[in-house]
C-alpha cells in the first residue's frame, strides 16, 4: 500500500518538477523569458522554488504589463 501511495504521489509531483527544471535550464542559459513561462504557473499555485526563481529573474526580463 505504501508503494502504491508513493507511485501516485510521484505521478502528481513529477510533471511540476519537470517544468521547474526546464525553467532552471532556461535561466542558466540566460533565456529568462522561457524561465518565466515555466515558473509563473507553478508560482501562482504556491510552488516555493518557482516563486524564488521568479524573484531571482533580472528585472529587464520581466514584462511591463
Amino acid at each position: 500500500m505504501k508503494r502504491l501511495c508513493a507511485v501516485l504521489v510521484m505521478l502528481v509531483v513529477w510533471p511540476a518538477w519537470a517544468d521547474y527544471l526546464d525553467g532552471v535550464d532556461a535561466y542558466n542559459r540566460g533565456d529568462y523569458a522561457t524561465a518565466l513561462e515555466e515558473w509563473r504557473p507553478l508560482a501562482e499555485q504556491g510552488d516555493a522554488p518557482a516563486q524564488r526563481g521568479l524573484g531571482r529573474t533580472p528585472m529587464a526580463a520581466l514584462p511591463l504589463a
